[in-house]
């Protein structure tokens, strides 16, 4: 399944080094001088640094002040940090879930549970369809996900009708 990444970072070239910094730190997994993988040897700390000796990548910490700040690095820490990003993303990013390019087809649940399909245009319904979960790939996964819906309304029902 395709992650979200929850690290960036952008380099560019400067004379015969790179300059770098993080573009994209996701705090609730990477979380500010809390973020400690001693396997991949990356640690939030004070602010973005990395020790060549340790082969230490640290990424935004307690000093948000230090978060905009350039980096430099050899061509070779380059692809240290490149393999450390990489490796952070694969572990930890976050699952995405599908969505259809626009003008493909995806399923949908209408207001009777009926399954609806329609064309992705990227509008603000379909939007909404997607962030609440109610946009398949196929038919057969609308499918079980309307017996899934119906069974949850019945025992929701039965449990209020109880006094649960």
């Amino acid at each position: 399944m395709e992650r979200e990444s929850v690290l960036e970072i952008e380099f560019k070239p400067i004379w015969d080094k790179w300059a770098w910094k993080i573009t994209k730190q996701n705090e609730e997994i990477l979380r500010r001088n809390e973020f400690i993988d001693k396997e991949l040897n990356v640690e939030s700390f004070r602010s973005p640094e990395f020790y060549t000796i340790q082969d230490k990548l640290f990424i935004r910490g307690s000093s948000k002040k230090g978060d905009e700040d350039i980096q430099f690095c050899t061509s070779e820490e380059k692809e240290l940090i490149e393999e450390k990003v990489k490796a952070i993303n694969e572990k930890y990013g976050i699952p995405k879930r599908w969505r259809a390019e626009e003008g493909n087809i995806y399923y949908f649940l209408n207001n009777i549970f009926n399954i609806m399909n329609s064309e992705e245009n990227y509008t603000c319904l379909e939007d909404k369809r997607y962030e609440n979960g109610n946009y398949f790939e196929t038919e057969e996964e609308a499918l079980k996900y309307a017996k899934y819906m119906k069974k949850c309304s019945l025992e929701w029902h039965e449990k209020r009708d109880n006094n649960e």
